[in-house]
């Protein structure tokens, strides 16, 4: 995607009123595009508008999957996101 078409919907969200974190994380997911990505918590509540503690229920419920690289560390995988949107669950 190329800077004019990030640039676009960058502008598209500030005028929506999303708060530049939640623009910073969209755009950051667009650019990731055609790679699996790990996302951190934040960048995933950021994402979907909800809190953390949201994401941690929709973990323990099984309806969001967790990779865990160390006992302290979780990541989500960018498709597991999209699969959650899909299926439209609720905060």
């Amino acid at each position: 995607m190329n800077k004019a078409t990030l640039s676009i919907i960058k502008g598209a969200l500030e005028l929506e009123g999303y708060a530049k974190d939640e623009i910073r994380a969209t755009i950051k997911v667009i650019k990731s595009k055609g790679r699996e990505r790990l996302m951190t918590i934040k960048e995933v509540s950021q994402m979907l508008n909800v809190s953390t503690r949201t994401i941690s229920r929709w973990v323990e419920a099984k309806a969001l999957p967790v990779t865990k690289l160390t006992s302290r560390k979780h990541r989500y995988r960018l498709t597991d996101v999209n699969e959650l949107i899909e299926q439209g669950v609720k905060g």
